[in-house]
């Protein structure tokens, strides 16, 4: 039989790796790509806004597909902190505000002018700007997209895989524990 000793300072060993593992490997930042909407704004007045254009076939290849997965994603794509595109800043500025409240301060902003007879899908969000459809002098659509680097969503693989991390830990200190405990 084996020594209940020797199982619950195994048990109180892998606890103490468990609990540890989160804070040695801790969440990494990722690139968020939103799509603010589409604009028939012209390129100036968007320039004058602060806001880079840039021709869809002047995207690399990457920012291609992001753009292209952003537009079939409902307005939202995600990729691990490395992997941006090049053609986009991702902003990662917080600041505090007196109630401690965290606030962002900046996000990168790029219209995207897209090209007269792509296959791209259509923008599901319509921007605050720009003039109807039918105006012969606006005719380029330009999608407004703001990018920034920020925390993944609760719901990512590796913060689920953190938190798994810190329930086992806790069930094998409790087991180690008690078996260490028990006369």
């Amino acid at each position: 039989m084996i020594d209940r000793s020797i199982v619950s300072t195994a048990l109180l060993v892998l606890a103490a790796i468990l609990l540890l593992a989160p804070a040695i490997a801790p969440v990494q930042p990722v690139l968020y790509h939103d799509l603010r909407g589409t604009t028939l704004a012209n390129e100036t007045q968007l320039e004058t806004e602060g806001i880079e254009v840039i021709a869809y076939e002047n995207l690399s290849d990457r920012g291609q597909r992001y753009y292209e997965a952003t537009l079939r994603n409902g307005g939202q794509y995600v990729v691990s902190g490395g992997a941006g595109a090049e053609e986009f800043d991702y902003p990662a500025e917080l600041e505090s505000d007196d109630d401690g409240v965290r606030r962002r301060t900046s996000l990168g902003a790029v219209a995207i002018e897209r090209p007269t007879d792509s296959n791209l899908p259509e923008s599901e969000q319509r921007g605050p700007r720009g003039g109807a459809r039918d105006d012969p002098q606006m005719r380029t659509q330009y999608d407004l997209m703001s990018t920034r680097t920020d925390e993944p969503p609760l719901g990512d693989t590796g913060n689920l895989t953190r938190l798994l991390s810190v329930l086992a830990g806790v069930l094998a200190l409790g087991t180690g524990g008690y078996l260490r405990s028990k006369p």
